[in-house]
Order: C-alpha cells, then sequence, then structure tokens
C-alpha cells in the first residue's frame, strides 16, 4: 500500500513539474511575441495620431541656439505637446493604439499615461486587468530641463490564459485527460486482481490455534494476528 501511494505521489509530482514546464515555456515565448507586437502598434499609433491631426508643421529655427537638442526632437515634442492639448485624457490615441494591437492579432486590453510637467493623465482604469503588463515608453524633449520632457506610456494587459496560450493550454488539458484515463484504469485493474485473489482468501481463511492465515498467492500464507509468513 505504501509503494502504491508513494508511486503515485511521484507520478503526481513529474506530471505537476511536466505542466509547469510548459505552461513557463509557452508563457515566455508568448510574452517575447506579444511585446514585440505591441512595440510595432505602439510606434505605428504614435505616428498614424501625428498625421491625421496635425497635416501641416512650420518650423521657426533659430541655428543660433545654445539647445543642442535637434529639430526633429523638437517638432515631435511639439506635436505631442499639442495632440494633448487637443486630447487631454489622451483617449484617442489609446483607440488607434488599441485598433493597431488588433491588426498586430492581439485584442488586448490597453491604457495610456501622458506625463508632463510632474502631471500625469491616464486612461487607466481603477479595476484593470491583473495579469502581466507590457510598459512601452517614449520620451521626448525640447530643451535640457526634464519637467519640460513629455513622456507617453502604453500599458497593455496580459491575462495568464492569454500568456501561457491556447496551444498550451490545449496541450496541458489533453495530458491531463490523459493522466486520469490512466489512473482510472489502473485502479479497475487492481480492483479487479483484488476480487479474483479475495475469492479464495475468503474460502481459504484459516484459524488454527491463534493464527488467522491469509493466503496472500497459492504458496505464501501471511499470519496477520501473529505477523507470520508461512510458504507451502
Amino acid at each position: 500500500m505504501k509503494q502504491s501511494k508513494i508511486k503515485l505521489i511521484g507520478t503526481a509530482a513529474i506530471y505537476l513539474i511536466l505542466m509547469l514546464g510548459i505552461a513557463w515555456f509557452s508563457a515566455m515565448k508568448n510574452e517575447e511575441s506579444i511585446k514585440d507586437k505591441s512595440k510595432i502598434a505602439f510606434l505605428t499609433a504614435i505616428k498614424q495620431e501625428k498625421e491625421l491631426f496635425i497635416p501641416q508643421v512650420i518650423i521657426n529655427f533659430n541655428p543660433s541656439s545654445t539647445n543642442r537638442i535637434s529639430v526633429e526632437e523638437k517638432i515631435d515634442w511639439s506635436a505631442q505637446f499639442y495632440l494633448a492639448m487637443e486630447d487631454s485624457c489622451r483617449h484617442r490615441f489609446d483607440s488607434i493604439f488599441r485598433e493597431e494591437m488588433k491588426k498586430q492579432g492581439l485584442n488586448l486590453n490597453t491604457s495610456i499615461c501622458y506625463t508632463h510637467n510632474g502631471k500625469t493623465i491616464s486612461t487607466m482604469k481603477k479595476n484593470a486587468d491583473g495579469g502581466i503588463k507590457i510598459i512601452h515608453e517614449k520620451t521626448y524633449r525640447k530643451n535640457n530641463k526634464k519637467e519640460n520632457d513629455i513622456t507617453l506610456r502604453a500599458y497593455v494587459y496580459l491575462p495568464l490564459y492569454v500568456l501561457v496560450g491556447q496551444p498550451a493550454l490545449y496541450t496541458m488539458i489533453l495530458f491531463t485527460l490523459l493522466a486520469v484515463a490512466m489512473y482510472i484504469y489502473t485502479r479497475n485493474r487492481e480492483k479487479k486482481q483484488i476480487t479474483t485473489t479475495s475469492s479464495p482468501l475468503e474460502a481459504a481463511t484459516r484459524t488454527t490455534d491463534n493464527a488467522r492465515w491469509i493466503i496472500i498467492s497459492k504458496e505464501v500464507w501471511w499470519d496477520e494476528k501473529n505477523h507470520i509468513i508461512k510458504i507451502e
């Protein structure tokens, strides 16, 4: 009986390790893929919002300025500043980002954070989904003062079932069904063996003097009272 329990515990431990290994490997692979795809969606959304809502840019550049920030960076900073004035909560950008995510095959919840002059505005809901968060960030500068920087962050929420992935889940379910089927088959087989052995046991259980003999096999008897084995 002890050996049977040890085997069962050992099998369960091996099965658990196998399932955790499958889940971990799948999660690492999926997270990396989702990071890459969501980064493409984030950068594409930034470009698309700028093209849609800022059709024209007029530059007044002072070549003698000591400010070493490039013209391109200043244009990008001005664009983000203007877009934030037009849509202070950044819901518009969040919508564009989510659409770009869907184009990448990712139907996931997202949120946007916009930080400027120490103030942060976020589209994040209070009851935001749990699980893993992937964060993409881009900072825009107009000068060397960090308080003037504009930081745009995109959050992607990954529930665990998405992180593990459907193929891995199906594999785990299949292994579980096979394990349950094997366990039921083994238990039924053991019960049949016990039933086959118990017929002669009941008929051949003896009481001689103070001994109570039980047949273990054709040649082996067990005295359960005095703990004696007899071989015939």
